[in-house]
């Protein structure tokens, strides 16, 4: 029988992906935060690169130099 108990709270997840429809509802859930499931959490910009995409910085394959922060 499978288990369907409900997480705790030392269980959290690492990342969720959403699609955001339209630049202005991206642009406050990035200022904002969303609050799901009763719970506030921070949004970040999400880039994707190709395994073919150089790092400016390292040279390595995979990154931006924008993964870098200062």
């Amino acid at each position: 029988m499978a288990d369907h108990r409900c997480p705790t709270s030392e269980q959290a997840a690492l990342a969720m992906v959403l699609i955001i429809a339209g630049k202005d509802s991206a642009d406050k859930a990035l200022c904002k935060g969303l609050s799901l499931f009763s719970r506030k959490f921070k949004v970040q910009h999400y880039l994707t690169f190709d395994p073919d995409i150089q790092c400016n910085k390292c040279l390595a394959f995979g990154h931006h130099t924008s993964k870098y922060t200062v």
